[in-house]
């Protein structure tokens, strides 16, 4: 997992997380990259930032090779089995009941999870 820091100039940040991204998508050699769609956010600046980021998420996954897939949040929760009003602690528990073990560390981990387990639920159904 890559964290940076509030204190740091933006294009640090940014730069930090593309070379996390970049090495691990070298080192796993995934066969897709999920990612989660852009979605309604009550903060501009917080939607911006977050926007930033994804777009060095979606430049380091087409410099693999990839087309990074999206996934909407309601179409995460409905595919692990969720309810739509699900908050964080919900999809947390969600996930932890399909993997069999809760994830440990922050809610961003249990969300990538989550997008994982929709990816692979939907990937039979895009080939066809």
């Amino acid at each position: 997992m890559v964290s940076t820091s509030a204190d740091e100039p933006m294009g640090s940040r940014l730069a930090r997380i593309h070379r996390f991204l970049v090495d691990a998508l070298a080192e796993h050699k995934p066969e897709g990259v999920a990612i989660e769609a852009i979605f309604r956010h009550k903060s501009s600046e917080s939607a911006l930032k977050l926007g930033q980021a994804r777009g060095v998420a979606l430049l380091a996954a087409a410099q693999a090779g990839h087309e990074a897939v999206p996934y909407n949040p309601m179409t995460v929760k409905r595919t692990t089995g969720a309810t739509g009003k699900a908050d964080k602690e919900g999809i947390a528990r969600v996930v932890g009941m399909l993997l069999g073990v809760r994830p440990e560390g922050p809610h961003d981990v249990t969300d990538a999870l989550a997008i994982a387990i929709t990816h692979l639920s939907h990937r039979p159904w895009a080939a066809r």
